[in-house]
């Protein structure tokens, strides 16, 4: 799924860092990763997009949606014994908040939280408070005796609050 409020750094071979390392990851959040600098190496990342420093060792990114970077290190001296490695960074992750599906519902629908707490409530067209429930990861709802309309699910996360419309169909 697209839908995702965590990321997913995976890379070919092991660079020295990757940050955050586990945990939640918020909208705005900054993900590190890259090669501890080495004096006299040079550094390329391709491509650019969404790098702040493209011939830097470790470089910043905000992980929104699928990316696939490549890090070369040259050695220009020759020193090393290896003149040139490529490392492949893949960073997955769409920060949502609350997801919801499938919308619109009939019997029943999902709310997904990532890894995080979630507090949600759900409030007719009318004002009326249906219930509120408390979840981490995944959680289902029957909405089959739920009358036909609109309803909103206010909610609170780790990463902040908001809310989502669903439509109840009959």
């Amino acid at each position: 799924r697209a839908d995702r409020d965590t990321v997913t750094v995976t890379v070919e071979s092991k660079l020295s860092h990757v940050a955050p390392q586990g945990g939640t990851f918020c909208e705005g959040d900054v993900l590190e990763f890259g090669v501890s600098p080495v004096t006299g190496m040079e550094y390329e990342w391709s491509p650019a997009e969404g790098l702040n420093d493209v011939n830097a060792s470790l470089v910043e990114t905000e992980a929104l949606g699928f990316r696939k970077y490549y890090l070369t290190v040259r050695d220009p001296s020759k020193v090393t014994e290896c003149r040139e490695r490529t490392y492949t960074v893949e960073v997955e992750g769409f920060p949502l908040g609350l997801v919801l599906y499938p919308n619109p519902s009939r019997e029943s629908f999902w709310l997904e939280a990532g890894n995080q707490e979630a507090e949600v409530r759900v409030v007719s067209s009318l004002g009326k408070v249906l219930g509120t429930w408390r979840f981490s990861g995944q959680l289902e709802l029957d909405c089959s005796g739920w009358a036909p309309g609109v309803y909103f699910l206010a909610y609170d996360l780790a990463c902040g609050t908001g809310v989502r419309r669903l439509v109840v169909t009959d």
